[in-house]
Protein backbone atom coordinates (compact mmCIF):
# COMPACT_ATOMS: atom_id res chain seq x y z
CA UNK A 1 0.00 0.00 0.00
CA UNK A 2 2.78 2.38 0.95
CA UNK A 3 4.67 1.83 -2.33
CA UNK A 4 1.53 2.25 -4.42
CA UNK A 5 0.59 5.44 -2.59
CA UNK A 6 4.09 6.89 -3.06
CA UNK A 7 3.88 6.16 -6.79
CA UNK A 8 0.42 7.69 -7.25
CA UNK A 9 0.56 10.34 -4.51
CA UNK A 10 0.09 13.22 -6.94
CA UNK A 11 -3.28 11.87 -8.04
CA UNK A 12 -4.56 11.67 -4.48
CA UNK A 13 -3.62 15.20 -3.45
CA UNK A 14 -4.60 17.13 -6.59
CA UNK A 15 -7.20 19.06 -4.54
CA UNK A 16 -4.30 20.87 -2.83
CA UNK A 17 -3.60 22.61 -6.12
CA UNK A 18 -7.22 23.34 -7.03
CA UNK A 19 -7.82 27.05 -7.86
CA UNK A 20 -10.46 27.48 -5.15
CA UNK A 21 -7.91 26.51 -2.48
CA UNK A 22 -4.97 28.39 -3.92
CA UNK A 23 -3.77 31.91 -3.13
CA UNK A 24 -0.72 33.26 -4.94
CA UNK A 25 0.63 29.81 -5.69
CA UNK A 26 0.24 28.66 -2.09
CA UNK A 27 -2.35 26.38 -0.52
CA UNK A 28 -5.05 28.38 1.28
CA UNK A 29 -5.87 26.32 4.35
CA UNK A 30 -8.62 28.70 5.51
CA UNK A 31 -10.47 28.41 2.21
CA UNK A 32 -10.24 24.63 2.36
CA UNK A 33 -11.55 24.48 5.90
CA UNK A 34 -14.49 26.70 4.97
CA UNK A 35 -15.43 24.42 2.11
CA UNK A 36 -18.69 22.56 2.63
CA UNK A 37 -17.03 19.17 2.39
CA UNK A 38 -13.87 18.29 0.51
CA UNK A 39 -14.96 14.65 0.49
CA UNK A 40 -17.98 15.54 -1.64
CA UNK A 41 -15.82 17.45 -4.13
CA UNK A 42 -13.39 14.57 -4.45
CA UNK A 43 -16.17 12.02 -4.85
CA UNK A 44 -17.76 14.10 -7.61
CA UNK A 45 -14.46 14.36 -9.46
CA UNK A 46 -13.85 10.63 -9.19
CA UNK A 47 -17.36 9.90 -10.44
CA UNK A 48 -17.00 12.31 -13.37
CA UNK A 49 -13.72 10.66 -14.34
CA UNK A 50 -15.32 7.19 -14.03
CA UNK A 51 -12.83 6.22 -11.34
CA UNK A 52 -15.33 5.57 -8.52
CA UNK A 53 -16.54 1.98 -8.13
CA UNK A 54 -18.86 2.83 -5.23
CA UNK A 55 -19.43 5.90 -3.03
CA UNK A 56 -20.86 5.58 0.48
CA UNK A 57 -20.41 7.10 3.93
CA UNK A 58 -17.93 5.31 6.14
CA UNK A 59 -17.07 6.00 9.78
CA UNK A 60 -13.34 5.92 10.54
CA UNK A 61 -10.68 7.34 12.82
CA UNK A 62 -9.28 10.72 11.79
CA UNK A 63 -6.29 12.64 13.19
CA UNK A 64 -7.07 15.62 15.42
CA UNK A 65 -4.84 18.28 16.93
CA UNK A 66 -3.91 17.18 20.45
CA UNK A 67 -4.08 20.79 21.66
CA UNK A 68 -7.33 22.03 20.09
CA UNK A 69 -9.14 18.77 19.20
CA UNK A 70 -9.78 20.18 15.71
CA UNK A 71 -9.40 17.94 12.62
CA UNK A 72 -5.94 18.02 11.07
CA UNK A 73 -5.85 18.91 7.40
CA UNK A 74 -3.04 17.29 5.42
CA UNK A 75 -1.72 18.70 2.17
CA UNK A 76 1.52 18.23 0.22
CA UNK A 77 4.54 20.50 0.54
CA UNK A 78 7.99 20.35 -1.00
CA UNK A 79 10.42 19.38 1.76
CA UNK A 80 14.07 18.67 2.42
CA UNK A 81 14.93 15.16 3.57
CA UNK A 82 17.91 13.38 5.09
CA UNK A 83 18.34 10.02 3.36
CA UNK A 84 18.51 8.17 6.67
CA UNK A 85 17.09 5.02 5.07
CA UNK A 86 20.44 4.56 3.29
CA UNK A 87 22.07 3.87 6.68
CA UNK A 88 19.23 1.84 8.16
CA UNK A 89 21.22 -1.39 8.33
CA UNK A 90 24.16 0.33 10.02
CA UNK A 91 21.87 1.95 12.58
CA UNK A 92 20.45 -1.47 13.39
CA UNK A 93 23.96 -2.92 13.80
CA UNK A 94 25.05 -0.13 16.14
CA UNK A 95 21.83 -0.46 18.13
CA UNK A 96 22.98 -3.94 19.17
CA UNK A 97 25.93 -2.31 20.98
CA UNK A 98 23.63 -0.24 23.21
CA UNK A 99 22.55 -1.59 26.60
CA UNK A 100 18.82 -0.90 26.88
CA UNK A 101 16.84 -0.98 30.12
CA UNK A 102 14.51 -2.69 29.57
CA UNK A 103 16.10 -4.72 26.78
CA UNK A 104 12.70 -5.16 25.13
CA UNK A 105 12.59 -1.45 24.26
CA UNK A 106 15.84 -1.72 22.30
CA UNK A 107 14.81 -4.81 20.35
CA UNK A 108 11.11 -3.99 20.23
CA UNK A 109 9.92 -0.41 20.09
CA UNK A 110 13.25 1.14 19.00
CA UNK A 111 14.43 -1.83 16.95
CA UNK A 112 11.16 -2.06 15.01
CA UNK A 113 11.29 1.68 14.37
CA UNK A 114 14.72 1.26 12.76
CA UNK A 115 13.56 -1.74 10.73
CA UNK A 116 10.79 0.35 9.16
CA UNK A 117 12.83 3.55 8.92
CA UNK A 118 11.85 6.17 6.34
CA UNK A 119 13.86 9.18 5.21
CA UNK A 120 13.97 11.98 7.77
CA UNK A 121 11.84 15.00 6.86
CA UNK A 122 14.25 17.74 7.93
CA UNK A 123 12.49 20.96 6.91
CA UNK A 124 9.55 22.70 8.58
CA UNK A 125 7.26 25.44 7.23
CA UNK A 126 7.31 27.63 10.32
CA UNK A 127 8.63 31.01 11.42
CA UNK A 128 10.34 30.37 14.76
CA UNK A 129 13.27 27.97 14.90
CA UNK A 130 16.66 27.17 13.42
CA UNK A 131 16.85 28.39 9.79
CA UNK A 132 17.82 25.90 7.10
CA UNK A 133 21.29 27.20 6.04
CA UNK A 134 20.81 26.58 2.31
CA UNK A 135 20.88 29.31 -0.34
CA UNK A 136 19.72 28.71 -3.94
CA UNK A 137 19.51 30.75 -7.11
CA UNK A 138 16.24 31.43 -8.94
CA UNK A 139 16.25 28.29 -11.11
CA UNK A 140 17.49 26.18 -8.13
CA UNK A 141 20.35 24.76 -10.22
CA UNK A 142 22.96 26.29 -7.93
CA UNK A 143 22.88 25.93 -4.18
CA UNK A 144 25.15 26.49 -1.22
CA UNK A 145 24.98 25.00 2.28
CA UNK A 146 26.67 27.24 4.86
CA UNK A 147 28.64 25.29 7.47
CA UNK A 148 29.90 28.06 9.76
CA UNK A 149 29.55 31.73 10.61
CA UNK A 150 33.04 32.32 9.25
CA UNK A 151 31.93 30.97 5.87
CA UNK A 152 28.73 33.03 5.96
CA UNK A 153 30.73 36.16 6.77
CA UNK A 154 33.06 35.54 3.82
CA UNK A 155 30.17 34.79 1.43
CA UNK A 156 28.39 38.01 2.44
CA UNK A 157 31.58 39.93 1.68
CA UNK A 158 31.54 38.43 -1.84
CA UNK A 159 27.88 39.41 -2.20
CA UNK A 160 28.66 43.00 -1.19
CA UNK A 161 31.44 43.14 -3.79
CA UNK A 162 29.00 41.79 -6.43
CA UNK A 163 26.45 44.46 -5.56
CA UNK A 164 23.72 42.16 -4.22
CA UNK A 165 24.02 43.56 -0.69
CA UNK A 166 24.83 47.11 0.33
CA UNK A 167 26.81 46.06 3.38
CA UNK A 168 27.69 43.11 5.61
CA UNK A 169 25.20 43.08 8.52
CA UNK A 170 27.52 40.88 10.60
CA UNK A 171 30.34 43.39 10.20
CA UNK A 172 28.00 46.27 11.02
CA UNK A 173 27.07 44.58 14.31
CA UNK A 174 30.75 44.26 15.21
CA UNK A 175 30.86 40.47 14.82
CA UNK A 176 34.41 39.11 14.62
CA UNK A 177 34.90 35.74 12.81
CA UNK A 178 36.85 33.27 14.93
CA UNK A 179 35.89 34.92 18.24
CA UNK A 180 33.74 32.33 20.02
CA UNK A 181 32.97 34.45 23.08
CA UNK A 182 29.37 34.89 24.15
CA UNK A 183 29.79 38.65 23.93
CA UNK A 184 30.67 38.34 20.24
CA UNK A 185 27.76 36.01 19.43
CA UNK A 186 25.28 38.18 21.35
CA UNK A 187 25.89 40.92 18.80
CA UNK A 188 24.04 39.08 16.02
CA UNK A 189 20.76 37.25 15.44
CA UNK A 190 20.52 34.80 12.55
CA UNK A 191 16.89 33.81 13.04
CA UNK A 192 14.09 34.97 10.80
CA UNK A 193 13.47 37.63 9.54
CA UNK A 194 17.12 38.82 9.68
CA UNK A 195 18.66 35.76 8.00
CA UNK A 196 16.15 36.01 5.15
CA UNK A 197 17.56 39.44 4.23
CA UNK A 198 20.97 37.93 3.41
CA UNK A 199 21.56 37.49 -0.33
CA UNK A 200 24.59 35.49 -1.45
CA UNK A 201 26.24 35.13 -4.85
CA UNK A 202 26.49 31.83 -6.74
CA UNK A 203 29.64 30.59 -8.53
CA UNK A 204 28.11 31.79 -11.81
CA UNK A 205 27.43 35.24 -10.36
CA UNK A 206 23.67 34.87 -9.79
CA UNK A 207 21.93 36.03 -6.59
CA UNK A 208 21.06 33.29 -4.11
CA UNK A 209 18.34 33.52 -1.46
CA UNK A 210 17.85 31.30 1.55
CA UNK A 211 15.32 28.50 1.46
CA UNK A 212 12.45 29.69 3.64
CA UNK A 213 12.23 26.45 5.62
CA UNK A 214 13.39 25.81 9.16
CA UNK A 215 15.11 22.73 10.55
CA UNK A 216 13.20 20.08 12.50
CA UNK A 217 13.67 20.89 16.19
CA UNK A 218 14.53 17.23 16.80
CA UNK A 219 17.68 17.79 14.74
CA UNK A 220 18.69 20.35 17.36
CA UNK A 221 18.06 17.79 20.10
CA UNK A 222 20.02 15.09 18.30
CA UNK A 223 22.95 17.48 17.86
CA UNK A 224 23.14 18.15 21.60
CA UNK A 225 26.38 16.19 22.28
CA UNK A 226 28.25 18.33 19.76
CA UNK A 227 26.40 21.64 20.03
CA UNK A 228 26.91 21.89 23.81
CA UNK A 229 30.68 21.74 23.21
CA UNK A 230 30.60 23.95 20.09
CA UNK A 231 32.24 21.08 18.22
CA UNK A 232 34.11 21.10 15.84
CA UNK A 233 35.00 24.78 16.33
CA UNK A 234 36.00 24.25 19.97
CA UNK A 235 36.96 21.26 22.19
CA UNK A 236 37.78 19.21 19.09
CA UNK A 237 40.87 17.52 20.53
CA UNK A 238 39.14 16.29 23.70
CA UNK A 239 36.07 15.24 21.74
CA UNK A 240 38.05 13.27 19.16
CA UNK A 241 39.92 11.45 21.95
CA UNK A 242 36.60 10.01 23.12
CA UNK A 243 36.71 11.74 26.50
CA UNK A 244 33.45 13.61 25.93
CA UNK A 245 31.54 11.30 23.58
CA UNK A 246 29.68 8.95 23.44
CA UNK A 247 27.64 9.29 26.64
CA UNK A 248 27.96 6.47 29.18
CA UNK A 249 24.34 6.82 30.29
CA UNK A 250 21.15 8.68 29.37
CA UNK A 251 17.54 8.38 30.54
CA UNK A 252 14.24 9.60 29.14
CA UNK A 253 10.64 8.55 28.72
CA UNK A 254 9.68 5.65 26.48
CA UNK A 255 8.04 8.13 24.09
CA UNK A 256 11.53 9.34 23.12
CA UNK A 257 12.33 6.15 21.19
CA UNK A 258 11.11 7.96 18.08
CA UNK A 259 12.31 11.37 19.28
CA UNK A 260 15.52 12.10 21.16
CA UNK A 261 16.85 8.51 21.22
CA UNK A 262 16.43 8.19 17.46
CA UNK A 263 17.88 11.59 16.51
CA UNK A 264 20.90 11.05 18.77
CA UNK A 265 21.46 7.63 17.22
CA UNK A 266 20.84 8.75 13.63
CA UNK A 267 23.19 11.75 13.66
CA UNK A 268 25.96 9.82 15.46
CA UNK A 269 25.68 7.02 12.89
CA UNK A 270 25.64 9.32 9.87
CA UNK A 271 28.45 11.64 11.02
CA UNK A 272 30.70 9.47 13.21
CA UNK A 273 29.64 5.88 12.43
CA UNK A 274 29.27 5.10 16.14
CA UNK A 275 26.72 5.10 18.94
CA UNK A 276 25.79 8.30 20.73
CA UNK A 277 25.15 6.59 24.08
CA UNK A 278 26.23 3.29 25.62
CA UNK A 279 23.46 2.69 28.16
CA UNK A 280 19.92 4.03 28.29
CA UNK A 281 17.04 3.66 30.72
CA UNK A 282 13.75 4.22 28.97
CA UNK A 283 11.49 5.13 31.88
CA UNK A 284 7.73 4.93 31.80
CA UNK A 285 5.32 7.85 31.96
CA UNK A 286 3.47 9.25 34.96
CA UNK A 287 -0.24 8.90 34.14
CA UNK A 288 -3.32 9.89 36.10
CA UNK A 289 -5.03 7.35 38.34
CA UNK A 290 -7.18 6.12 35.43
CA UNK A 291 -4.17 5.50 33.19
CA UNK A 292 -4.66 8.60 31.02
CA UNK A 293 -1.81 10.89 29.96
CA UNK A 294 -1.69 14.02 32.09
CA UNK A 295 -2.67 17.18 30.25
CA UNK A 296 -3.58 20.76 31.14
CA UNK A 297 -6.33 20.51 28.55
CA UNK A 298 -7.91 17.53 30.29
CA UNK A 299 -7.43 19.07 33.72
CA UNK A 300 -5.85 15.90 35.15
CA UNK A 301 -2.30 17.22 35.57
CA UNK A 302 -0.80 17.26 39.06
CA UNK A 303 1.19 20.25 40.28
CA UNK A 304 4.44 18.67 41.56
CA UNK A 305 5.28 21.65 43.74
CA UNK A 306 1.86 21.49 45.37
CA UNK A 307 2.28 17.77 46.03
CA UNK A 308 5.73 18.36 47.55
CA UNK A 309 4.35 21.11 49.77
CA UNK A 310 1.47 18.91 50.98
CA UNK A 311 3.26 15.61 51.58
CA UNK A 312 7.00 16.27 51.43
CA UNK A 313 9.54 14.72 49.05
CA UNK A 314 10.11 11.41 50.84
CA UNK A 315 6.51 10.08 50.74
CA UNK A 316 6.34 11.01 47.04
CA UNK A 317 9.63 9.26 46.26
CA UNK A 318 8.63 6.17 48.21
CA UNK A 319 5.20 5.99 46.58
CA UNK A 320 6.62 6.29 43.07
CA UNK A 321 9.52 3.82 43.39
CA UNK A 322 7.40 1.15 45.10
CA UNK A 323 4.45 1.28 42.71
CA UNK A 324 6.19 0.47 39.42
CA UNK A 325 9.49 -0.44 37.83
CA UNK A 326 11.36 2.59 36.39
CA UNK A 327 10.53 1.52 32.82
CA UNK A 328 6.83 0.90 33.49
CA UNK A 329 4.11 3.55 33.45
CA UNK A 330 2.96 4.78 36.86
CA UNK A 331 -0.68 5.54 37.61
CA UNK A 332 -0.42 8.43 40.06
CA UNK A 333 -3.17 8.44 42.68
CA UNK A 334 -3.03 11.08 45.41
CA UNK A 335 -4.87 8.73 47.76
CA UNK A 336 -1.90 6.37 47.49
CA UNK A 337 0.49 9.13 48.53
CA UNK A 338 -1.76 9.94 51.49
CA UNK A 339 -1.76 6.28 52.49
CA UNK A 340 2.05 6.04 52.32
CA UNK A 341 2.41 9.26 54.28
CA UNK A 342 0.00 8.11 57.00
CA UNK A 343 0.85 4.43 57.45
CA UNK A 344 4.61 4.46 56.86
CA UNK A 345 6.11 7.91 57.23
CA UNK A 346 3.71 8.92 59.99
CA UNK A 347 4.84 5.95 62.09
CA UNK A 348 8.48 6.53 61.14
CA UNK A 349 8.25 10.15 62.25
CA UNK A 350 6.65 9.15 65.57
CA UNK A 351 9.44 6.69 66.36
Amino acid sequence: DKELYAHHAGAFVKNAYAPEFNQGGKYDENAAQKAEDLNIILCMELKQECKAFKIEKHGHNYPHCWRTDKPVLYYPLDSWFIRSSALKERMMELNEQIQWKPASTGTGRFGKWLENLNDWNLSRSRYWGTPLPIWRNADTKEEMCISSLEQLYAEIEKSVQSGFMKSNPLKEKGFVPGDFSRENYDRIDLHRPYVDEIVLVSPSGAPMRREAALIDVWFDSGSMPYAQLHYPFENKEEFDKGNLFPADFIAEGVDQTRGWFFTLHAIATMVFDQVSFKTVISNGLVLDKNGNKMSKRLGNAVDPFGALANYGPDPLRWYMITNSQPWDNLKYDEEGVKEVSRTFFGKLFQT
